[in-house]
């Protein structure tokens, strides 16, 4: 849960529910067992193969995971920080705040995502048909979806930093929605 601390700083560290930290200890163990076989038990091309596999396994997830993110209150936005990079979500990029809609846990699948390994980024395709790009690390905990008419986003993020988002208005919209 979100700290009084975390949210006078403008700051977020985004939780993992238990079932995606359950998914990244068993593949992590998997991954270490890969080493660990292609080093002790495989020769050649099959030892570099199994390794990399892993360590690829391993790795490229830590560039997705949302480690941390901040919200600037004189512009609304949210700044969510990763692992050497950045990425910026305003009101006047994603207007529209999807209300009543919980597109990872009604029926959406994978494209190019990861549905527990260091939490649920990536692509997906919601139950009804709907496509979006997910940095959700807690599936029950103030997911909100945000789009811009063509494109989603879900995000994990204090209701307060929505509520301050959605309430100003941008080129004569009306902010809010009932979330």
């Amino acid at each position: 849960m979100w700290t009084e601390v975390a949210i006078a700083m403008n700051t977020y560290y985004p939780s993992a529910d238990s079932f995606a930290i359950r998914i990244t200890i068993i593949i992590l163990i998997l991954c270490a067992y890969l080493i660990y076989d292609g080093v002790a038990h495989q020769s050649g091309a099959t030892r570099w193969i199994a390794i990399s596999i892993a360590a690829l396994t391993a790795i490229i997830p830590l560039f997705f995971y949302p480690f941390r993110e901040s919200f600037d209150r004189n512009t609304g936005e949210i700044k969510i920080h990763f692992l050497g990079y950045s990425r910026t979500i305003s009101r006047e990029n994603y207007p529209i705040l999807l209300t009543g809609q919980d597109l990872i846990n009604d029926g959406a699948i994978r494209l190019f995502a990861s549905g527990g390994l260091f939490g649920y980024w990536g692509k997906w395709k919601s139950g009804d048909g709907r496509n979006f790009t997910s940095y959700v690390t807690h599936r029950k905990e103030n997911v909100y979806y945000l789009s811009d008419g063509t494109h989603i986003i879900a995000i994990n993020a204090p209701k307060e930093w929505i509520d301050q988002m959605y309430r100003s208005t941008i080129k004569g919209e009306n902010g809010g929605g009932d979330h």
